[in-house]
């Protein structure tokens, strides 16, 4: 830690007599541009290509904050292959103090602690810790939303699909990243706003329906390929359900481009063993949605 701001403060004395005397950046004016604006450089050609690049738009604002420069980074796309959302801050010294084979001076639940106090500082809403992992001295503690105290499901999206009436817009989530003691980085994917509610009593499955369905499908659709693993693998693999957790899920309207709605779901998840070996996370092997009893795909995102 001492040897990486002994470096850093080298490096400022080696540049400081090259600095230049005033500062000479431009006040933003909050326009987003095409990304090409912010990558291009004098040595680029004419020919280079930046077409599927600018269908996204950018806005990146530099500025001082507690003494130290700060980024602000929004994206925005809408195209049919994909969709992309977000809005991310970051410390210019991001890595700074960051060791790969280094322990955080704090706890997870100090992480936790510290980072569940800025999210009631950004956003009025209502969140759940997902998932908390360390990379070195740094923890990585990602949040999902909550509708009445039920956490939303997080799933990657399969953009490669074919389904025409799949989703291409990521699940919602807020990521910190926390050097020792330090938030350093802070994004959110997709952020959604709930305009209407249904008010309309509903009946849910009984568990024994909904148990009936997942049985059903994990012998129909599941398979050592769907899980990714090795036809060796067969004989020793197995999936062990750990937890059965009542969820909401983020579901597209078919037949709409931008519409979606939160569904009621039983998420039944677990961990892939080969061999007695375990993974380390929670997978989420099946959604069922706990009113009409159907599949949800969270890969397709209905």
């Amino acid at each position: 830690m001492i040897q990486s701001y002994q470096e850093e403060i080298d490096n400022l004395k080696a540049n400081y007599e090259s600095a230049p005397e005033d500062d000479d950046r431009q006040k933003t004016d909050w326009t987003f541009h095409p990304a090409s604006y912010y990558m291009k450089t004098a040595e680029d050609g004419e020919d280079e290509d930046w077409g599927n690049l600018d269908k996204t738009d950018k806005l990146k604002v530099i500025g001082d904050c507690d003494g130290k420069m700060a980024y602000v980074s929004a994206s925005n796309r809408s195209t049919p292959d994909y969709q992309l959302h977000s809005i991310m801050f970051y410390w210019d010294d991001e890595q700074a103090g960051w060791e790969n084979n280094g322990k955080s001076s704090i706890s997870q639940e100090e992480a936790v602690k510290l980072t569940n106090q800025k999210l009631k500082e950004l956003t009025d809403g209502e969140w759940t810790v997902n998932a908390v992992w360390s990379i070195g001295n740094q923890w990585r503690i990602q949040y999902v939303p909550s509708i009445d105290q039920i956490p939303c499901v997080y799933s990657t999206i399969d953009y490669t699909a074919d389904d025409t009436y799949a989703s291409n817009l990521d699940y919602e989530q807020i990521d910190f990243s926390v050097t020792d003691d330090q938030i350093v980085s802070a994004e959110w994917d997709t952020p959604m706003k709930v305009t209407s509610a249904d008010s309309q009593t509903s009946e849910l499955k009984s568990f024994a329906e909904l148990y009936d369905a997942f049985k059903t499908y994990m012998k129909v659709s599941t398979s050592v390929s769907s899980l990714g693993l090795m036809e060796d693998d067969s004989e020793d693999a197995a999936v062990n359900i750990t937890k059965i957790q009542q969820m909401y899920c983020r579901v597209k309207e078919k037949n709409t481009d931008n519409t979606y709605q939160y569904v009621p779901v039983y998420a039944f998840l677990g961990k892939i063993s080969v061999s007695g070996t375990e993974d380390t996370n929670d997978s989420i092997f099946c959604l069922i949605h706990a009113i009409d009893g159907t599949i949800i795909n969270a890969g397709l995102g209905y």
